[in-house]
């Protein structure tokens, strides 16, 4: 009877946690979430918030170039260390859409999708929860350029590239977003400048990234003014560190140099 009284307790407390972080995180899912053909799905920011809310963090493996394409794995791990999910991404040889991006691109997706998808594995239930029609297939994953009209990002006419403003301090900013359809994630943002030019978000270690998130801002050197370029990486800075509440000791007080993050690395 005790036994069967825990596995009651203990599947009350999981419901009641998944409940909480349903409304915890709903505004963030369904603000990032994207349309395609009439549905909303879930986009690998709004998967990584719930993760994160749960004390969980999703983390790169592997990535493979394989036979036909390439193939990132990643685990999710929790806050006691343990691996709670495994899944993985792929980015396919035979994609329209990515088959003519740089390697680096297609990397960085396969990376993204194997995120989307691990994060998706776990928390599928806190999305239905959340009763905001949302698909719980990743976004990431549904087809833009397939001929199929239930894959194709709905337009009904060619239409401008969408632009964001990026509002900083007292600055706002339209930055042109890629073309409509494609995926856009802070992951595959590209560093314009230093020893990481040509590198994403997504591929940074994590303490290069909390470096960038926490120390770098947009900032005249000489006679030069930050440009478009700073503030939208500024932005996306921003956007990441939604998902990652807590930032190292060492980096919040200087006391480490990581020397692949050089403090001279500034875009002016």
């Amino acid at each position: 009877m005790s036994t069967e009284l825990s596995v009651a307790n203990s599947a009350q407390l999981n419901h009641r946690q998944a409940t909480d972080v349903a409304g915890l995180c709903r505004d963030i899912v369904v603000n990032t979430s994207q349309k395609i053909q009439g549905r909303n799905y879930v986009r690998v920011e709004g998967w990584q918030s719930i993760a994160a809310a749960h004390g969980c963090i999703a983390s790169i493996d592997s990535v493979t170039e394989v036979e036909g394409g390439i193939s990132a794995v990643a685990s999710l791990i929790d806050k006691d260390g343990k691996t709670r999910a495994k899944a993985e991404g792929f980015v396919g040889a035979d994609e329209k859409t990515w088959a003519a991006r740089p390697k680096y691109a297609q990397r960085a997706m396969a990376q993204t999708r194997a995120i989307s998808r691990v994060c998706r594995s776990a928390f599928a239930h806190v999305v239905v929860l959340m009763n905001a029609g949302l698909e719980t297939t990743p976004a990431e994953e549904i087809p833009q350029d397939d001929t199929n009209s239930f894959n194709k990002v709905e337009a009904s006419k060619p239409a401008p590239k969408p632009v964001q403003k990026v509002v900083h301090e007292s600055k706002i900013i339209e930055v042109p977003r890629q073309a409509a359809g494609e995926p856009v994630s802070w992951r595959d943002v590209v560093i314009h400048f230093g020893k990481n030019k040509g590198t994403t978000l997504g591929q940074l270690t994590e303490y290069q990234l909390k470096w960038y998130q926490t120390k770098w801002e947009p900032q005249p050197y000489g006679d030069k003014q930050p440009t478009e370029q700073d503030y939208a990486l500024r932005k996306y800075l921003d956007e990441s560190m939604a998902l990652f509440s807590q930032v190292p000791e060492d980096i919040e007080n200087n006391t480490r140099r990581n020397p692949d993050v050089e403090v001279e690395d500034v875009p002016f």
